[in-house]
């Protein structure tokens, strides 16, 4: 077992490179992240955490556990407005900013988030935190919340109910636009490549490769490989309005939700699809409504669920999974992970400045929105 990390030339990509005793190399990717300037840090920490000699995390899934923690972390600071030029900017109030936020976690799990926090910091490179933030990630045991009494997740009002939909429905559309236009450019190219002028011709080409290789040509910046396969791919930039839909039009939890698979049949005005819903000896068939006209992709579960399996079909095709959910990555296409989308939405949320009925921003979490979207039914 081997560790390695790179550091970024010129704005390159940051990456951790963990070989495990057993089973293939895992290269944990920073590239899209918020908070850019904290990544080498970070990285620094991870490397030191998996590394051979020295290092605890030994298993894939203890390296993954990890990294999953520096994406929700920087997640949340990336929608502080507050410069960090290091991780010598961090403070000991910015942890603790974060054990306050309310991302959807339990108190169980916000503490193993923040002890796992904690822990990777105190691998960072010798001096680079602040001391009083060092002394906080030595001793934690003071940022442990306590259990709060059990209640039901509670629902949004009509309101902030519409406002999330309307938010997720409008960055679909655009999704889908984008797309769709990244098709036409590469069907021109193919067609009538002597139309295309400039940029567009560069572009073009490079979706070509893509969608014949599923890789785009080499030596593109990190971020304009994104944009590029954005024109013809979902990527996780994506997936916060989509989750969002998802789960408000088909009611299902979120791990259902997580585990949609490609398979189905339309039989006649209804989609069929077999899901794995925790409670049967197996999946469950459940059928989904198509509705005709413009909008009938962002207001039926049926005809979303088509959309959705069109929007992803490419990526699909070369992770060769059986999920309805695949993302292209700098490291390739691949089924998201889903470990914890309480960031991706809050982030996403911010972005939108959604707010709630008393003003403050709103949470946007998973079982929220299901249990709203189940009342509504219902009601």
């Amino acid at each position: 077992m081997s560790s390695s990390s790179d550091r970024p030339q010129d704005g390159q990509a940051v990456t951790v490179r963990f070989r495990p005793a057993h089973g293939p190399e895992r290269v944990y990717d920073f590239t899209g992240l918020p908070r850019p300037e904290l990544h080498p840090g970070l990285a620094a920490a991870l490397t030191a955490r998996v590394q051979p000699v020295g290092g605890t995390a030994r298993t894939v899934s203890t390296a993954d556990m990890y990294f999953a923690s520096i994406r929700r972390f920087l997640a949340f600071l990336g929608v502080l407005d507050e410069p960090l030029a290091s991780l010598g900017d961090l403070r000991g109030r910015h942890v603790r900013q974060y054990t306050a936020s309310d991302p959807g976690y339990s108190a169980s799990a916000m503490n193993r988030e923040i002890a796992q926090l904690c822990r990777l910091l105190q691998d960072a490179p010798y001096g680079s935190l602040d001391e009083d933030l060092w002394q906080m990630v030595k001793s934690p045991g003071h940022l442990i919340r306590p259990a709060p009494a059990s209640h039901r997740t509670p629902v949004y009002s009509g309101d902030e109910f519409t406002a999330v939909l309307t938010a997720a429905r409008r960055d679909v559309v655009q999704i889908t636009e984008r797309i769709a236009a990244g098709e036409r450019l590469l069907a021109a190219f193919r067609t009538a490549p002597e139309t295309l002028r400039g940029s567009d011709q560069a572009i073009a080409q490079a979706l070509d490769t893509l969608d014949r290789t599923g890789a785009l040509p080499f030596g593109q910046h990190p971020k304009d490989a994104a944009l590029a396969a954005g024109r013809l791919c979902l990527t996780g930039a994506d997936l916060a309005p989509l989750l969002v839909l998802a789960a408000s039009l088909t009611g299902l939890r979120a791990r259902v939700v997580h585990t949609l698979p490609a398979d189905h049949t339309v039989d006649g005005a209804r989609v069929v699809v077999a899901v794995n819903d925790g409670h049967a000896r197996g999946p469950v068939p459940v059928h989904w409504s198509l509705t005709s006209g413009d909008q009938a992709p962002l207001h039926s579960p049926g005809a979303f669920y088509l959309l959705l399996h069109q929007l992803t079909a490419r990526s699909r095709r070369f992770a060769r999974t059986p999920s309805v959910w695949s993302v292209w990555t700098p490291a390739g296409h691949t089924t998201p992970s889903f470990h914890a989308p309480s960031a991706l939405l809050t982030v996403w949320a911010r972005r939108h400045q959604l707010a709630g009925d008393d003003e403050r921003p709103l949470t946007v979490s998973m079982p929220r929105i299901t249990r709203t979207a189940r009342g509504r039914v219902l009601g």
